[in-house]
């Protein structure tokens, strides 16, 4: 089946400035009318993880080697560190000032925007199984779907652009 997407955005890493990125470039092809898929893979599925348990996704078994990665990785947009210039846990803190100081929208907001805007979030099904990610883990979203990499190859495949963070 044909995936129907104008923009393409494969979300490999969870480097602050990446994620900022791709939802800017995301919020910027919806706005312009394009069918955005965004799929997150590895690294990038920490944006999409949740502050607490989605109640609505059932429990999966996962093995104490998958705990720990999951205890390690950051969860959500609030969470994410820069990849450069971090300053010991400061440089999120620092670059957000910025951001507002130049009325520059926030990670959060920017998802949000996105989801308002129908941009498709797609979650890689092999990196969470290897992750120990579950749908349990993640923020609840009506925008969110699962699938492989034949999934991203699809959207890729028909879209006019295709980027990766």
């Amino acid at each position: 089946q044909q995936t129907e997407a104008d923009c393409a955005l494969l979300v490999l890493h969870n480097d602050l400035e990446a994620l900022l990125a791709a939802m800017l470039v995301a919020n910027g092809a919806a706005a312009q009318g394009q069918r955005v898929v965004v799929f997150f893979t590895f690294w990038g599925l920490n944006l999409l993880r949740g502050d607490r348990p989605n109640q609505a996704a059932p429990v999966e078994k996962v093995s104490f080697i998958q705990k720990m990665f999951k205890w390690m990785m950051p969860k959500g947009p609030k969470r994410q560190k820069l990849g450069r210039m971090n300053f010991g846990g400061a440089g999120p803190m620092m670059l957000g000032g910025l951001m507002r100081e130049k009325k520059i929208m926030e990670l959060p907001t920017l998802i949000k925007q996105a989801e308002e805007q129908g941009v498709k979030f797609v979650a890689c099904t092999m990196s969470m199984s290897v992750m120990g990610i579950t749908k349990r883990d993640l923020e609840p979203r009506k925008n969110l779907a699962y699938g492989g990499v034949a999934y991203f190859v699809d959207a890729a495949k028909g879209a006019k652009m295709s980027l990766v963070f």
